[in-house]
């Protein structure tokens, strides 16, 4: 159970814990994510609503219609003539512009967590699998009654993947569930 986030990083939100609209806070203007939408049958990406197909999988509007099954179908005719649909997930992107304002909002929440909490965490990113990084698991043992403690660092570990990733690659895509 729970929500995950793939794209240039990957991870678990935190159950309970950590809102998938987490990345925002790193964000210099909230609510700076897109819906993120499918084409039926191939489950490509949409990059552009106006185009009603997917012109990666197939040639015309008509030979990806005929491709869908009787229930897409009827969901193309009661919503309309796109042949994608809303998913449940949003996308965040970060550049390399966003870098510093990311660094000072990884800075105000190392002073709200603490430097020796920061410490107790034994923090490792893995750069080499998706920037998914561990944690000293026994720091939820020991502020399990600190929501709001488990947030901010739940939210310090999201945001130094986001860092990492724009500093090896200039940028990061993160796909949330909601």
């Amino acid at each position: 159970m729970g929500r995950y986030y793939h794209g240039t990083i990957a991870g678990k939100f935190w159950f309970t814990i950590q809102s998938s609209y987490d990345p925002d806070h790193f964000k210099k203007q909230t609510h700076q994510y897109t819906e993120v939408k499918q084409y039926y049958s191939c489950t490509c990406y949409v990059e552009n609503e106006k185009k009603l197909f997917c012109n990666q999988c197939y040639s015309n509007y008509d030979d990806h219609y005929n491709s869908l099954d009787e229930v897409d179908k009827s969901d193309v005719l009661t919503y309309g003539k796109s042949l994608y649909y809303e998913t449940n997930q949003i996308k965040y992107y970060f550049d390399n512009f966003e870098l510093n304002f990311i660094s000072i909002k990884l800075n105000e929440l190392e002073k709200q967590i603490g430097s020796s909490i920061i410490s107790d965490l034994d923090f490792q990113i893995d750069e080499e699998n998706d920037f998914e990084y561990e944690i000293n698991n026994q720091i939820f043992d020991k502020y399990d009654d600190q929501k709001e403690l488990l947030e901010l660092i739940a939210r310090w570990c999201i945001g130094q993947q986001i860092k990492k990733a724009i500093e090896l690659n200039g940028d990061c895509d993160i796909f949330c569930e909601i």
